[in-house]
């Protein structure tokens, strides 16, 4: 079938590529497993091939169709015919009840499907998706490095992050531009924030990456309006440099951050 180049489809041929992301998940038989996007079942014979019960979630009706015929006999075989992103998990899972995630991953959705993931991370303790090598690097990138940013925050938050393999243009149909990597979502036990603190640290980490060639303290004044003594103070509260710059930074110290500017907020309202 011919890939649909508006969706974003390269299909993974590498056959030992897809058993060594399979083996990642470490599924049981009877386990549940999501994958995002089944295309032509190359993944999804080596899932079923698990025990593992298989719920495939397939946005392309052509591809869908070649799904339900290639696995018409499979009993642990589950399909949707749906977008990932209009999808509630917990139509597929009771409330409760987690599943792990898989998925190889079109390179113009990642950024979506990333905040989908977040959405709904109470059921999904274990992910592991192909995506973009430049995008892996990102989001498991470590502070003090130009790749560290808002999105490596924006996930760390939450899971932890492992690049694992990477892989090159040969592995797919039709071959991208660019390598891949596959990677691995680990939920936190304990996430770095509650959910009613989410808003405030993506005006923070937005306005950071944003004027990220500038000081912490200059990036304060400006966007939450502090005096120069006031944002010197605050910083230097949290033992941090001041003249450091967003990139240099952990996760932690953002959130630090943060909730101490909701009393700075707070105070000034």
């Amino acid at each position: 079938m011919r890939p649909k180049k508006h969706l974003g489809q390269n299909f993974l041929i590498n056959r030992n590529a897809a058993i060594r992301i399979v083996s990642l998940l470490d599924l049981k038989p009877g386990e549940s497993v999501i994958e995002i996007g089944g295309g032509r079942g190359d993944l999804t014979c080596h899932l079923l091939d698990s025990g593992a019960e298989v719920t495939s979630i397939e946005i392309d009706r052509d591809l869908a169709n070649v799904l339900s015929v290639r696995f018409t006999d499979a009993e642990h075989f589950h399909l949707i015919h749906s977008d990932i992103l209009q999808t509630d998990p917990s139509t597929i899972l009771s409330p409760d009840a987690t599943a792990k995630l898989v998925g190889n991953i079109p390179y113009n959705l990642t950024t979506p499907i990333l905040e989908w993931i977040i959405e709904h991370r109470a059921h999904f303790p274990l992910v592991v998706m192909m995506v973009q090598k430049e995008v892996a690097l990102r989001l498991a990138a470590q502070p003090g490095g130009k790749d560290f940013g808002s999105l490596t925050v924006f996930v760390q938050l939450f899971y932890d992050v492992k690049r694992i393999f990477t892989l090159r243009p040969g592995s797919f149909f039709p071959k991208p531009t660019v390598d891949s990597a596959v990677i691995e979502l680990r939920q936190l036990r304990e996430s770095h924030i509650v959910d009613a603190e989410y808003k405030q640290l993506r005006r923070l980490t937005s306005a950071c990456f944003r004027w990220r060639r500038k000081t912490i303290v200059r990036i304060l004044r400006e966007e939450y309006q502090l005096g120069p003594d006031a944002a010197f103070q605050l910083v230097t509260s949290l033992s941090l440099d001041p003249n450091s710059r967003p990139e240099q930074l952990a996760v932690s110290h953002f959130v630090a951050l943060m909730r101490e500017l909701k009393c700075v907020d707070r105070d000034l309202s």
